[in-house]
């Protein structure tokens, strides 16, 4: 019960530091997410290591497209810092929460079944953040998007490597913990 009203607790803080700067959000969002780890999860911090090999990989892999947000401003080597600390954290969430409680065997099963829920809630997250935090990638404004949703404004190649970022990640994470595939509740 502690780990979920310390997270409410860090939801509500980070809906409020939106109103400072989504930078500040960003960074305080990835801290949390690890403090969060270590100290409620700390048997998963091993899930940091894949999210973000595949964050850098990606980072690395789509060159420039990266290269502006209109509500970022922190940049690393000239990429914004919000692509580098979403794309692990978005992906360590579903490892800290949704991966312990789908216990299907074997564990490809396991792994389509998270890559499932992933996909979704990419879809969910992605029109939160376009309509709802008005969140814009600058080299998306030469894309149309998905229609009605009006979500993922970029490349067909970068729409698909979205979706597959966290499908291998959830496919590693699922064969890292093929092991334990047992339910866990939030500690108290």
């Amino acid at each position: 019960m502690m780990e979920l009203f310390i997270i409410f607790g860090i939801l509500l803080s980070a809906g409020l530091l939106l109103r400072v700067s989504y930078d500040a959000t960003i960074l305080f969002s990835a801290a949390c997410a690890l403090v969060v780890g270590i100290v409620f999860r700390p048997h998963r911090l091993r899930g940091w290591i894949p999210a973000c090999i595949i964050t850098v990989t990606w980072v690395s892999f789509s060159g420039s497209m990266y290269a502006g947000y209109n509500t970022f401003r922190l940049y690393v080597f000239g990429i914004a810092l919000f692509p580098l600390l979403a794309w692990p954290v978005g992906l360590m969430l579903g490892y800290y929460y949704a991966l312990p409680r789908v216990t299907i065997k074997p564990w490809m099963l396991r792994w389509l079944v998270l890559s499932t829920i992933y996909s979704v809630g990419l879809i969910l997250f992605e029109i939160i953040g376009y309509h709802v935090l008005g969140i814009h990638l600058d080299a998306g404004k030469a894309y149309p998007g998905w229609p009605y949703l009006e979500i993922f404004h970029c490349p067909w190649w970068m729409q698909v490597v979205y979706f597959l970022n966290g499908i291998v990640f959830m496919g590693v994470s699922s064969w890292i913990d093929r092991n334990d595939a047992v339910p866990q509740r939030l500690t108290a």
